[in-house]
């Protein structure tokens, strides 16, 4: 079934402002597990540019994952809304693609209870997504 609401987010290639990953060889990165949710595009695009990488960061913990790509243990990408003050970034002048094609959606079960409805109304309120 369609999501019950849902809203784009771009991906962006987020590295730290003040300790570029991106100038290290080979590209330190900060990720997700494997099999999580953006590492495979990531990796995938890098490997189609022949830039030589390897994962220095990983964790389950998105909040994890701003932090160490802000902090310079590695080049991230995650949606837009997770950039920080501490980020910069990247695209075309360094030669990375765009990312595109991905939404935040969210689903629940017609028969879900009252309480699951309660709570997916105010995540719909606090991600912006739109029904």
């Amino acid at each position: 079934q369609p999501p019950r609401a849902a809203r784009r987010e771009p991906l962006l290639w987020l590295d730290s402002l003040a300790h570029p990953a991106i100038e290290r060889a080979p590209v330190p990165l900060a990720v997700f597990p494997l099999n999580w949710l953006y590492r495979e595009e990531l990796c995938e695009a890098l490997d189609s540019l022949g830039i030589r990488w390897r994962v220095s960061y990983a964790s389950t913990s998105l909040a994890a994952l701003i932090a160490a790509s802000a902090a310079g243990l590695g080049l991230t990408l995650l949606p837009a809304s997770c950039r920080q003050q501490g980020h910069r970034v990247l695209g075309a002048a360094e030669g990375l693609p765009e990312v595109t094609g991905f939404e935040l959606a969210l689903y629940y079960r017609d028969n879900a209870p009252d309480a699951t409805i309660a709570l997916a109304e105010q995540l719909s309120a606090l991600c912006g997504l739109h029904p």
